[in-house]
C-alpha cells in the first residue's frame, strides 16, 4: 500500500506535467503570472518546509516498509503537518485527468471535494 501511494504520486506529479498545455488559455495565463513574480521569504520557507517533510516522509515510508518502530510514529507526524501545511502553499490549478489519481492519494474517501457535483454541461 505505501509502495502504491509512492507510484500514484509520481503518476500524478507527471499527470500534472503533461496535461497542463490543455488547460484553457486563462488559467495557463493566471500560472504564467503567479510563476513571474519574484518569490518572497514566506514562499522559499515553505518551499523549505516542503523538501524536508518530503525527505522525512520517504524515509518514513520506508521505515514503515520495513516494519521500524520509529518509523511509525514519524509517518504520522510527517502526514499530519503536511496537512496542516498544505493550505499554505496557495491555489492548486490542474486538470480534471488527476481527480482519479487524487481519490486513491487521499487516505479519507469522503473528501467534501470529491462530494462537490460537477456542472452538467448537458444543455437541458
Amino acid at each position: 500500500m505505501i509502495v502504491a501511494s509512492r507510484l500514484l504520486l509520481v503518476l500524478w506529479i507527471a499527470a500534472y506535467w503533461i496535461t497542463q498545455p490543455y488547460l484553457p488559455e486563462e488559467l495557463r495565463r493566471y500560472l504564467y503570472s503567479i510563476a513571474i513574480n519574484e518569490p518572497t521569504t514566506f514562499d522559499w520557507a515553505i518551499v523549505g518546509a516542503g523538501m524536508t517533510l518530503t525527505v522525512v516522509s520517504v524515509v518514513a515510508s520506508i521505515g514503515v516498509y520495513l516494519f521500524r518502530r520509529w518509523a511509525r510514529w514519524l509517518f504520522l507526524w510527517a502526514n499530519l503537518i503536511g496537512i496542516a501545511l498544505s493550505p499554505l502553499s496557495g491555489v492548486l490549478i490542474a486538470s480534471e485527468w488527476l481527480s482519479p489519481i487524487s481519490y486513491f492519494l487521499i487516505s479519507d474517501r469522503r473528501n467534501p471535494v470529491h462530494d462537490v457535483p460537477t456542472a452538467d454541461h448537458s444543455g437541458f
